[in-house]
């Protein structure tokens, strides 16, 4: 394969893509910084623990969203895995919702298997994360 030199019009849109998508991040961390003070904002009010992870649940969900759809547009690997990450926290916060429910209800061995269970979810996370970085 032979080495060839970038014209003036492929150097613009490169520095353009990259432009756009450090603009993109940018946004993303905004509203990011967003919805996490409305969740720390939520659990200083006088509520119940179930309202409180139910909301902060909520805004890591709307924050999935968010990320999601402009990491989409953006076909930034960042932002999509950024999106996964507020998908996973949401997920391993279920199982720990879950687990330990079940263990005040008498079930105990729910405990340790919801932990688990959420660590195996957030090591494949990992896994696909890195994997989607290094081959595509």
């Amino acid at each position: 394969m032979k080495n060839r030199t970038i014209g003036r019009g492929e150097e613009s849109a490169t520095w353009m893509g990259t432009a756009g998508n450090a603009v993109l991040f940018a946004a993303k961390i905004v509203i990011g910084v967003g919805f996490n003070s409305i969740a720390i904002i939520s659990d200083s009010l006088n509520s119940s623990a179930a309202s409180k992870w139910g909301g902060v649940m909520a805004v890591k969900l709307g924050m999935h969203l968010v990320a999601r759809t402009i990491g989409r547009k953006a076909r930034s690997t960042a932002l999509l895995a950024s999106a996964t990450d507020h998908r996973n926290d949401v997920l391993v916060s279920a199982a720990v919702i879950l687990g330990v429910g079940a263990s005040e209800l008498g079930y105990p061995i729910f405990d340790p298997l919801a932990a688990m269970t959420a660590g195996a979810w957030i090591i494949w996370a990992g896994f696909r994360i890195g994997r989607d970085n290094t081959f595509h």
